[in-house]
């Protein structure tokens, strides 16, 4: 039987990387990836920050954790492999994972059309894109995959007709009294580079279910929540990059019937340190 609470971690661009010396990364978008970590990347990212997220996440008996996209840099399977190690750690621990791929994890149309992602991860969305699950009498998640390879110096999604029907629907069937959390490795966004095609149409999907009471994203690594309610939107949540050593961050969750409270960690002084949490109400939906 679900408990009638609970408490999940919810994290995101893990970025795992192996570097890549062949002359076939010049025949797709992979040499800006490897450059960009050599130059930029490789002085901001420290995994040894999962360490002791993961030791938080154990020590706390959390019996949740969703992984927001990004869990590679370049989509090379050697990347997909250390992120596997992660992950099997806290599912060794008793820690249900829920894994979206991001726009890294599709970052080439080779790695797009070989599905490396899903062969590696195979039990995260089902082939079209979406998954629907339980958490407990109250709440729902429902993940989406919006990614697609992008050309060069390109890295936003793409919300299609297709998913938006299937989330409609999805939505439209669930109980009256429902939660629902929705996660999506990109932001509700129309800026530039950071774009998500057909944001609008999610967003004014949002707007017309409010079912919907979380919205949980990765993908620029800047942590933020911001209530959208004044707008008819959900609490939209960014985890921030977990392993980001200067504004690294991931959020731990705790969903009662009717109401969250979201407790921030950030990277400070070389560890892992809690802050305030913020909380939220709804009234029932009847």
């Amino acid at each position: 039987m679900l408990a009638s609470s609970f408490s999940f971690a919810h994290l995101s661009d893990l970025h795992f990387f192996h570097m890549n010396w062949g002359l076939g990364q010049f025949f797709s978008k992979r040499w800006i990836g490897n450059g960009n970590y050599i130059l930029r990347r490789k002085r901001e990212f420290n995994y040894k920050l999962l360490e002791g997220l993961s030791s938080i996440l154990i020590q706390e008996k959390i019996p949740f954790a969703l992984i927001s996209g990004d869990v590679s840099c370049t989509a090379l399977e050697k990347e997909f492999e250390k992120a596997k190690y992660f992950i099997q750690t806290l599912e060794n621990h008793g820690i249900e994972t829920l894994t979206l791929p991001g726009n890294h994890d599709k970052y080439t149309k080779e790695a797009s059309k070989k599905n490396l992602f899903y062969n590696s991860f195979p039990s995260s969305l089902s082939n079209d894109g979406f998954k629907i699950q339980q958490l407990n009498p109250s709440w729902w998640i429902i993940a989406l995959d919006t990614t697609l390879p992008t050309p060069l110096f390109c890295c936003h999604g793409h919300f299609s007709s297709l998913l938006e029907n299937k989330l409609d629907a999805a939505l439209t069937k669930l109980p009256s009294h429902a939660n629902v959390i929705l996660t999506n490795h990109f932001p509700i966004s129309n800026k530039k580079e950071k774009a998500l095609e057909r944001s609008e149409e999610l967003t004014a999907l949002c707007k017309r279910h409010k079912k919907i009471k979380l919205y949980l994203h990765g993908h620029t690594h800047k942590p933020a929540i911001y209530d959208g309610r004044s707008e008819d939107l959900p609490i939209i949540i960014d985890s921030g990059s977990a392993v980001h050593q200067f504004s690294g961050g991931w959020n731990l969750i705790h969903c009662e019937d009717n109401s969250c409270s979201i407790s921030p960690f950030t990277w400070t002084n070389g560890e892992w340190t809690r802050k305030q949490a913020t909380s939220f109400t709804w009234d029932k939906l009847i």
